[in-house]
């Protein structure tokens, strides 16, 4: 008996359904291909993916290196122009008051003169109280005996190459300076203050603020200053000194020297900026070496030597070396250039040679930066 058309129909669709079933069971345990919504990656695609995070991960490591590099060196230079900053305030306000007397005079050459000089140590040729010296490559050839070449401190081993500047003034930053009630020149009596404070062994500047500027040494203050005229005494023009002022000598010289330390992991000596500077000992003069800033390789000095012009007046025409300087008293400016580097190391990418102040030659990765100011003397340009 033959089907009606809707029955055969019916039949032929469960006998397809039935077919496609045992194909998907045939093929998942035969091992032929998948369905394709069951599909994996290709090891084409996988070393692509691979690559592609690798070229990531390596762009993300070279910007890494690159910002910590950067941050190294903008470190670096911050801290040389710290110490840059640091070693013009000190080196600029002693240049500026080289000379002064604390007098309030008009615009002269030379409006206080000393009368002479106590002995020829560097720290008392008050005949010019800013002078300097061009660099030597032998620390102990400094070319003038008034430079603390054995002064205490160890100044000869360990100098540097590099150009020395001594500075000499009256000493008015933390003292009260001492009012002159009575004194008789050319006498061992003692000079009676009104007020003033010092300390036995003291170098004293005695000054009328007109003329005259003497130079002695304190030694006893009872009944007021004893005082030694084998140094230097008031002129003989200058008898009556009630209401002088008297104030201490500040002598310091500038150099460079080795500090004595190492960098961590070198064999390198710190170089640093040194202030040799005068002090009292027992009772005695005495210098004392003080170490401002490290990391200084080299200091060069040039000096605005003024020439006059038609009126008469100092003018700057060019700055020269310490070695052409012919009269100190004509200085008006002095150019300072120091140079300075980081203390650490691997700052910049590629290794260079330096040659440090005692002509060691050295080869680092140090950040090194040299920089210059002016600065005028200030009882010359008034």
């Amino acid at each position: 008996m033959e089907r009606p058309p809707i029955q055969r129909a019916r039949l032929r669709g469960r006998l397809r359904l039935q077919l496609d079933k045992t194909r998907l069971l045939h093929d998942r345990g035969g091992g032929m291909k998948l369905h394709p919504r069951a599909r994996g990656v290709s090891l084409v695609e996988l070393l692509v993916s691979i690559s592609i995070g690798l070229v990531v991960v390596g762009a993300l490591v070279a910007l890494y290196l690159s910002t910590a590099r950067s941050y190294r060196q903008l470190e670096a230079l911050a801290q040389l122009q710290s110490n840059a900053r640091y070693v013009f305030e000190i080196m600029g306000y002693d240049i500026r008051m080289a000379g002064n007397m604390t007098c309030q005079l008009p615009s002269q050459a030379n409006p206080v003169n000393f009368v002479s000089s106590y002995t020829s140590n560097w720290w008392s040729n008050t005949d010019r109280p800013l002078f300097g010296q061009d660099e030597s490559a032998d620390s102990n050839a400094v070319g003038d005996a008034n430079f603390p070449q054995t002064a205490p401190g160890g100044y000869g081993p360990n100098a540097l190459r590099g150009d020395t500047l001594v500075v000499l003034r009256a000493n008015a930053d933390d003292v009260t300076p001492g009012l002159v009630s009575s004194y008789n020149s050319g006498t061992t009596q003692p000079i009676v203050l009104g007020s003033g404070s010092f300390n036995a062994g003291s170098l004293l500047l005695l000054t009328d603020c007109q003329t005259t500027a003497s130079l002695f040494q304190m030694t006893g203050n009872t009944g007021g200053i004893q005082h030694s005229t084998a140094l230097a005494s008031p002129s003989a023009g200058a008898q009556d000194m009630a209401g002088a002022k008297v104030l201490p000598l500040s002598a310091n010289a500038y150099y460079l020297r080795n500090s004595g330390r190492k960098y961590s992991n070198s064999s390198s000596l710190i170089p640093s900026l040194y202030r040799q500077a005068l002090t009292t000992s027992g009772g005695a003069v005495a210098t004392e070496a003080q170490e401002l800033v490290s990391g200084v390789t080299d200091l060069q000095m040039l000096y605005g030597v003024g020439t006059p012009n038609a009126d008469g007046i100092l003018v700057i025409t060019a700055y020269t070396e310490a070695s052409n300087v012919t009269d100190w008293t004509r200085v008006l400016a002095v150019r300072v250039t120091v140079t300075l580097e980081s203390q650490d190391d691997n700052v910049i990418a590629e290794s260079r040679s330096f040659t440090l102040g005692n002509g060691t030659v050295i080869t680092d990765r140090r950040l090194r930066r040299s920089y210059t100011m002016t600065f005028g003397l200030r009882k010359r340009l008034s």
